[in-house]
């Protein structure tokens, strides 16, 4: 169930500069609306939105128009024809980041929803997918968004099932699956605080339980080892592998890297492994190089030197 931030009355001086006829989805995620271990009570992270718009050309055309400084000066001096160019490069997201809007820095991501809600269902790039793995602020959403929203949360869950043995803690599921969207992560090591799964887990327990607590009943896989632990345990017979093919099982991108004749869950899990490794290389290799046009150089170096910052953190 996708519930409505309480936060948006807060975050309106930021979505009212916004072509307001051309955003259905608003979300808030990342450190500056959600806690992780190692930021401490003085630091204001950068808020982070995905904001899912139904023509990327015209909003970038009223955008341009609203907020010029927002833009890099090679996307003022080609224009909008040319963002929408940049826009359409994998993974299909366009990022204006280091924006002040009153006392909050912000970085927000433009996206089609059709693109948006294709990524959740599909896991084509897992730039959006992976991102709403974990608990998220939503602002705004269709009918469309939330359908889709929850059938991302159950592939996560599937995928995390795969990886893990047949006990676990509820620990350790959350973390394997916020960890999905960092295999093959070309910023991981370099950019990334080596600890950052834990801290987004540690400090988020809770909203993990509330976000995946239907995902999680729903699942006849697995079941919780007495009504007071955070243990569960899954039966991973190997007849099971057969319905992992069946169409809806997992995203089809990802089946793309399962050969049928897999029947061993080791093995099965080594594919999952290295397509979600490649699917994820891909794309934030991809983006990384993007924001060099989007953001312009002096943004770019800030923010490859805040991510090596926070990467110091533990």
């Amino acid at each position: 169930m996708v519930n409505i931030s309480s936060q948006v009355e807060k975050n309106n001086e930021i979505f009212s500069r916004f072509p307001q006829d051309s955003c259905p989805i608003i979300i808030g995620y990342g450190s500056g609306f959600k806690y992780q271990k190692g930021y401490g009570e003085g630091d204001r992270p950068q808020k982070d939105f995905l904001i899912g718009v139904k023509n990327t050309w015209l909003f970038h055309a009223k955008n341009l128009n609203l907020n010029p400084l927002d833009y890099s000066s090679l996307i003022k001096l080609f224009g909008t024809d040319f963002a929408e160019y940049i826009q359409n490069i994998s993974p299909y997201i366009y990022y204006n980041p280091y924006v002040k809007v009153g006392d909050d820095t912000i970085k927000y991501g433009i996206i089609s929803t059709e693109k948006m809600i294709s990524d959740l269902l599909n896991w084509e790039t897992l730039y959006i997918a992976g991102r709403l793995h974990k608990p998220v602020e939503v602002f705004r959403t269709t009918d469309k968004f939330n359908e889709a929203f929850e059938i991302n949360l159950s592939y996560a869950l599937k995928v995390a099932l795969i990886l893990l043995g047949e006990n676990f803690t509820e620990q350790e599921l959350y973390e394997t699956i916020t960890g999905i969207s960092y295999m093959g992560d070309s910023r991981k090591g370099y950019f990334e605080n080596p600890q950052k799964v834990q801290n987004i887990v540690k400090g988020n327990f809770k909203e993990f339980q509330e976000l995946y607590k239907n995902t999680i009943q729903k699942n006849t896989e697995i079941e919780k080892k007495g009504s007071n632990t955070d243990n569960f345990n899954q039966d991973k017979n190997p007849i099971k592998i057969e319905q992992i093919h069946q169409k809806g099982y997992l995203p089809d991108n990802l089946l793309k890297g399962i050969p049928d004749w897999v029947t061993d869950f080791d093995i099965l899990e080594k594919f999952i492994i290295s397509r979600i490794n490649d699917i994820v290389k891909s794309s934030s290799f991809e983006q990384t190089i993007k924001g060099f046009i989007t953001a312009g150089f002096s943004k770019s170096l800030h923010y490859i030197f805040e991510k090596n910052k926070k990467s110091r953190k533990r």
